[in-house]
């Protein structure tokens, strides 16, 4: 059975510092489909297929430029062999729309005998088409007319994948949302089309998501969501001879559901994105072995590009375009635990041939080749390592703070307050911790919760749940739990709510700072619990936690449960805070806050009404005393076992009202 853990950190004040903040140079609130480079004119393209339009991005300034009105639902794209036009797939119709890239303006658009979902530009004014429907055949057009030249195949299905080598003279097409997923390789030197090769389906898996050849032509990339055939248990995206589709230079290890990726410049790196993990991992192309990782703000995207320096990575999500600076210097926050097997990735987003690194404490070494510091820490503490990498032309510093922990921490956070409107909400905050993406489960629990014989009055009848990075920006919501897009691994977890009303969300999250929203449905109003569940499986952690909400009398009090694990006791500080809460524009804060602590047994351990009153000496000297006086802290060494922390208004009192806890190193 699962266990409900609550470990409390402050929302307001925590400064988290990762990898994502640092490199993320600009966000454009844009919902891309696709890129395509055009790197004469120092430009990247994409299509807004929600706004039927072209977005143009200077690729040195990093700036947006313009907008480019093109035609209903553009999808694909691509350069004429000049590199004077843009063709675009305009799926909602039967067009092609191109766009003079020296005027940017619009041309007329090609009619042609299909609705395009990708484009690819040829010799000799000779384009080709694969079909939105499955009922349509890949084709090649007159680039001129739009008129029907050949077909390749009278049934590829639908939403094909394009690639065309740089001398324009071999066409590749990748089955998509087929099972089995097969490639295809067409000289396309002539007017005449003919098919080369046709890949094994056994050994290339169901449902090829992307489609990308190198620079230099003798690669292809073919992820598939259901990854290789030949090891289903263990997916790869197979790194593939463009000339004969048998032999296999290598297999990127990126796990299950891998999605989209692109090659840099050089072709020596690969930049590869895993479905539902917010993190781009990057491989070494000549060794297909992973060495870093770019944590992301969003983890469902929709394409990735290099521009022609190969130092700024294009990232397509949900709903913006994000540009990230590979060669920053980064900053970053890592945690460990004494006697426990650690690991972190080290944001070195290139491949340097020289390395230095200082203040790695005992027990810790560093990987070159993978830039991964790993061991088993000695002590506990906070340690500040640097990293120096560089070659002949760039440099890189990562500045890394390492917190050790004792062995003894808790995991997961559960907590039952009132649910209002407005600042009344119910707001669960949690850090991920290390160097890894980790699977959790966020759930919001209302009706089920006078399931179990408990009588509870005034139950949030429909709750809601939504998710936000540390920027504030939505990244995750559910209302009804069946609804989720990984509502079976919710079920596979043991944790989706019994109770179909209910939400849940399961995702990978990189190492940071998520908040957690529990509300009502058309503003409804009632009692609710608000759980985050850290599936494990990694190296990271659920650092730090808290809970806001509304807190009433009587049975409305805020509840949290706190669990220690491990085997020696922990030194807590757990706060109550209320009338500080004013300072950050919430009106109706918690006056007078009283915090009371019970043990698994119902007994109560400790309480605190003002913090100067009793501990204000230790509570000072741990850096965590509150801003106010009338707020309550206490500071306490911990068994490990359950424990119950309650906040309450004296005198019955009501408001919002902060419960935190600290596992102090």
């Amino acid at each position: 059975m699962k266990r409900r853990i609550f470990l409390a950190f402050a929302l307001l004040l925590v400064s988290v510092l990762e990898s994502s903040a640092d490199n993320l140079v600009a966000r454009f609130d844009l919902q891309v489909h696709r890129f395509v480079a055009d790197p004469a004119r120092h430009r990247i393209y994409a299509s807004l297929m929600a706004d039927d339009a072209v977005a143009v991005i200077d690729s040195q300034t990093r700036l947006f430029t313009q907008t480019i009105p093109v035609g209903l639902a553009p999808a694909g794209m691509a350069l004429s062999p000049d590199g004077l036009s843009l063709y675009v797939a305009l799926s909602g119709t039967t067009r092609v729309g191109v766009i003079d890239l020296t005027t940017l303006a619009t041309l007329q658009p090609l009619t042609v005998a299909i609705r395009p979902w990708q484009v690819a530009a040829g010799l000799g004014n000779r384009l080709y088409l694969t079909p939105l429907e499955d009922v349509d055949g890949l084709i090649q057009v007159d680039a001129t007319t739009g008129g029907t030249q050949a077909t390749l195949d009278p049934a590829p299905g639908p939403q094909g994948l394009l690639q065309i080598s740089s001398d324009f003279t071999t066409l590749y097409f990748g089955d998509a949302r087929v099972a089995p997923s097969t490639l295809k390789r067409y000289d396309v030197s002539t007017a005449t089309p003919a098919l080369l090769e046709t890949s094994d389906p056994s050994t290339t898996g169901n449902g090829g998501v992307d489609l990308k050849l190198s620079h230099d032509g003798t690669l292809l990339a073919y992820p598939n969501v259901d990854g290789n055939n030949a090891d289903p248990a263990s997916p790869l995206t197979d790194l593939i001879d463009s000339m004969n589709f048998s032999m296999r230079l290598g297999s990127l290890p990126i796990g299950a559901q891998p999605s989209f990726l692109t090659f840099s410049p050089d072709d020596g790196v690969v930049y590869e994105h895993r479905a539902g993990a917010q993190q781009v991992s990057l491989f070494d192309t000549a060794t297909a072995e992973q060495f870093s990782a770019l944590p992301l703000l969003n983890d469902t995207l929709s394409d990735l590009i290099t521009d022609e320096s190969g130092r700024y990575l294009f990232v397509a999500s949900e709903d913006f375009l994000d540009i990230y600076d590979l060669l920053a210097d980064v900053t970053a926050t890592f945690y460990g635990t004494t006697g426990e097997l650690t690991s972190f990735q080290v944001p070195i987003l290139f491949q340097p041939t020289t390395i230095d690194v200082t203040g790695l404490p005992a027990g810790l070494t560093f990987d070159d080749a993978t830039k991964v510091i790993s061991g088993i820490p000695i002590e506990d503490g906070t340690f500040e390592v640097v990293v120096t990498a560089g070659d002949a032309t760039r440099a890189v510093t990562a500045t890394l703070t390492l917190v050790i922990y004792p062995d003894e921490r808790a995991q997961n956070i559960s907590t039952r307050a009132n649910v209002g409107v407005g600042y009344h909400v119910l707001i669960a905050g949690f850090i991920v911790s290390g160097a890894d993406v980790q699977d959790i489960v966020m759930r919001g629990i209302a009706p089920s919760l006078g399931s179990g014989g408990e009588s509870i009055p005034g139950l949030l009848d429909n709750p809601t749940l939504t998710l936000y990075n540390f920027l504030g920006e939505q990244i995750g919501s559910n209302d009804d739990w069946q609804s989720d897009r990984r509502a079976d691994a919710l079920i596979s977890s043991g944790l989706a709510p019994t109770n179909p009303l209910e939400p849940a969300l399961y995702r990978s999250l990189a190492p940071g700072y998520y908040t957690v929203q529990i509300r009502g449905v058309s503003e409804t109003m009632g009692v609710a619990l608000a759980e985050v569940y850290n599936l494990g499986g990694g190296e990271s952690r659920l650092a730090n936690l808290s809970t806001r909400g509304g807190v009433g009398s009587g049975d409305d009090v805020m509840i949290g449960g706190l669990i220690i694990s491990g085997t020696d006791p922990a030194k807590m500080v757990i706060r109550g805070i209320g009338p500080s809460i004013f300072e950050f524009m919430l009106n109706d804060p918690l006056g007078d806050p009283q915090l009371d602590l019970y043990d698994a047994e119902g007994s109560k351990i400790a309480s605190n009404d003002n913090w100067k009153d009793t501990q204000e000496a230790e509570i000072m000297a741990a850096g965590l005393a509150p801003r106010d006086e009338r707020e309550s802290a206490i500071s306490i060494s911990l068994a490990p076992g359950a424990y119950t922390a309650i906040l309450s208004g004296v005198g019955g009192t009501v408001g919002v009202g902060l419960v935190e806890a600290y596992n102090l190193p």
